[in-house]
């Protein structure tokens, strides 16, 4: 099953409880710009939540669009760039399920790979990225670690959207050469660990 952990997303929106919000983008992506990207590139964030990253890029100057399937937090982004304009485009889909129709030279997601309960729907996810970028096109993901020292009950009962490195490399093999994995911070206010994968999609697989 591809089940995600949360089911009501706009819920969490209208009620203001979204703690993995930042206030500013992502210190990870800022990185993986500067090392890899040019102006040029189209890129596609998933679960792109208040838009704080997808503007950010757009600002910059890169051709972005911006997805999540909460139709209340694309509102909100949406909201947010009324005056500036900056060309960024944000949609609500569901990703998982509603295949968008363009190619993307490079997808970031911060927290969506990682919210799905098994190894089946990691690797559907993966499969899913992969049809969504161009030949040789970067996937650069922000996902939970299993390493973090939380509360064991709850992780058994599967409260936290964590992922060991031998799941995510499960998923992702097929479809990207992986690049690099590193050990990382979720973000500035959200301080427990997460892996950073850069991967590149595959021309074949051995």
């Amino acid at each position: 099953m591809n089940e995600q952990r949360e089911k009501d997303w706009d819920k969490r929106y209208l009620d203001r409880d979204h703690p993995w919000e930042e206030e500013q983008p992502s210190y990870q992506l800022l990185e993986v710009i500067r090392r890899y990207a040019k102006n040029e590139i189209s890129i596609l964030e998933i679960g792109c939540g208040l838009g704080t990253n997808a503007i950010w890029l757009a600002k910059e100057g890169f051709m972005v669009d911006a997805v999540d399937i909460s139709a209340e937090c694309i509102r909100l982004a949406r909201q947010r760039v009324k005056e500036e304009k900056p060309r960024v485009n944000f949609i609500t889909a569901d990703f998982c399920s509603e295949k968008l129709q363009k190619s993307y030279d490079l997808i970031f997601d911060r927290g969506c790979f990682h919210s799905f309960k098994t190894q089946e729907g990691l690797n559907f996810f993966a499969a899913r990225v992969a049809e969504h970028l161009r030949e040789d096109g970067f996937w650069l993901t922000l996902s939970g670690n299993a390493d973090n020292p939380d509360d064991i009950e709850k992780r058994r009962n599967n409260q936290y959207p964590r992922i060991s490195l031998r799941a995510l490399s499960e998923a992702v093999e097929p479809y990207f050469e992986i690049l690099e994995v590193m050990r990382k911070r979720f973000g500035e206010k959200n301080n427990f660990l997460a892996w950073q994968g850069m991967f590149q999609k595959r021309r074949f697989f051995y």
